[in-house]
């Protein structure tokens, strides 16, 4: 009904959706320094954010400056409200920035230089604790804070490379296949139909996969501000995702539609028997 080959086409251009779309999402914000950037108001929108950035803040001061967490002041939460700022925005988009290009080059650690928005965190605090804010290090003393370590979580520079050498080829592989398998069809509609019914259920499936894998991802992160700060950038991140992943259902339902439509007008009505 279909066409020798047909099936086994569609079957491969139906597996390779869920890296298609992963394609199209690395290459539009992962690699796009724009579309990256414009991620840090969404994560700077989430209150757990910015507490495990307050946390990591304070651990650095206390690496050099020991006891200022200790000394009765809400530093971290005195932090945490100087990140909501918007001058505290634009800088953590410079260095957003800077961190972007960490991934794009294959760097083992993804850190966060915060230097130039110390002088604004330590006003912060020094308005409320000016004894505590003296002890803050200078930026010369202040290091990088690290995000996560390739051996934490590898999925990310996996994703990384996928997107630099393999989301194209993966995208022009999975529709390619499907476009080539509706060619071949004996009854293009009926096929362009089918293939988009399986572009939308692969899409599903992969959607419940990546919501999935943030139970086991976390495990592999401490307890703590960490893990309250994993789940809401993994939040963010899932949500960007997910809006990409609708967008290719999206397509599938609009070829599903149209093949159909197309069948049923090639289809000549039956005429009632006398």
């Amino acid at each position: 009904m279909l066409g020798r080959g047909v099936i086994p086409l569609l079957v491969v251009g139906w597996l390779l959706v869920p890296l298609a779309g992963l394609g199209i999402w690395t290459q539009r914000v992962v690699l796009d320094s724009e579309e990256f950037t414009a991620l840090s108001d969404d994560l700077l929108e989430r209150e757990e954010v910015r507490d495990a950035l307050a946390f990591e803040i304070v651990q650095e001061v206390e690496r050099t400056r020991p006891g200022v967490g200790q000394s009765g002041v809400p530093v971290e939460a005195l932090i945490s409200d100087a990140l909501a700022t918007p001058e505290f925005r634009e800088l953590f988009r410079d260095a957003n920035g800077r961190v972007h290009d960490q991934l794009v080059d294959g760097e083992d650690a993804l850190s966060l230089d915060l230097d130039p928005a110390l002088v604004l965190v330590t006003e912060r605090v020094g308005a409320v604790a000016p004894e505590v804010a003296d002890q803050f290090p200078s930026s010369e003393e202040f290091g990088d804070i690290v995000l996560m370590e390739r051996g934490q979580s590898p999925y990310v520079w996996i994703g990384a490379e996928a997107a630099r050498w393999g989301s194209l080829i993966a995208i022009i592989l999975s529709f390619g296949m499907l476009a080539l398998a509706i060619a071949l069809a004996e009854r293009r509609g009926l096929t362009l139909g089918i293939a988009g019914v399986g572009v939308v259920v692969a899409s599903v499936l992969f959607a419940l996969l990546v919501t999935g894998a943030q139970a086991y991802a976390a495990r592999w992160v401490p307890e703590g501000a960490d893990r309250g700060g994993f789940n809401a950038t993994w939040d963010v991140i899932e949500s960007s995702l997910l809006v990409q992943t609708l967008l290719v259902a999206l397509v599938g339902v609009a070829a599903a539609a149209a093949g159909f439509l197309i069948e049923l007008a090639r289809t000549p009505p039956t005429r009632p028997s006398i």
